[in-house]
Parts: C-alpha cells; sequence; structure tokens
C-alpha cells in the first residue's frame, strides 16, 4: 500500500461509526500523525488531503469569519493557507461525500471478511 492510501485510509477511518453529514475537525497534530504512520512528509500528506478533497471522496475546509462558513479548500488563493488558519484554530474541517462513505464501507468489508475459510 502507497503512502498515500495509507494517509487516505486514516483519513477516512475517522469517519467510522459517524452519521452521515457529521463533520470532523482535523487538529495540524492530527496530520502530522498521520503523516508519520503513512510515511511521508506533513507537505505530502496535505497535498493528498486536498486531491482527497479534488476527488469528491470528502470537503475538506477552514472557517472563514468574514464568509460566516467554511471556506473549501477549492476556494482558498493558497491552499496552505487553509491548514494556517488562526481564525479556526488551524483546524481542518472535514465531512464525508457520497464516495467516501462507499469507499468506508469497502475498508469495512475488507476487514470484517479476513480470516480462514474452512471447506
Amino acid at each position: 500500500m502507497s503512502p498515500s492510501e495509507k494517509f487516505r485510509r486514516l483519513i477516512i477511518s475517522r469517519f467510522v461509526g459517524q452519521s452521515p453529514g457529521h463533520e470532523s475537525l482535523l487538529m495540524p497534530s492530527d496530520i502530522i500523525a498521520f503523516a508519520a504512520k503513512a510515511g511521508f512528509s506533513v507537505d505530502a500528506a496535505r497535498d493528498t488531503l486536498v486531491e482527497f478533497a479534488a476527488e469528491r471522496f470528502i470537503t475538506a475546509g477552514s472557517w472563514d469569519w468574514s464568509l460566516r462558513r467554511a471556506r473549501m479548500c477549492n476556494e482558498w488563493d493558497d491552499v496552505s493557507e487553509m491548514f494556517h488558519n488562526s481564525q479556526d484554530q488551524n483546524y481542518v474541517r472535514l465531512k464525508l461525500l457520497p464516495r467516501g462513505e462507499e469507499l468506508l464501507e469497502e475498508i469495512q468489508k475488507r476487514k470484517s471478511t479476513i480470516g480462514f475459510v474452512t471447506a
């Protein structure tokens, strides 16, 4: 499994047991820990998170008081500002989209079918 795939699975795993539409707050320390577990840099982890959102598995954004809502990663002039947004205590707000729900179900099914089969 590639570092990117590991990181994506770690992000998706945050939504296990959550109801659809639930928002998960990703702290800077979470990104650092997930990057280390996945085996790549924090910058690569941030890039992967933005790609994951662009592929419509999740939404990723940060609160913008001037808009009075979360500004999604594709709305930032410089997406690195989203990861360093003091207006939102540097949190990244994640939501699982239908495509992400399907991926989460698939991962959970794989985990539940691992074992021995007797004839």
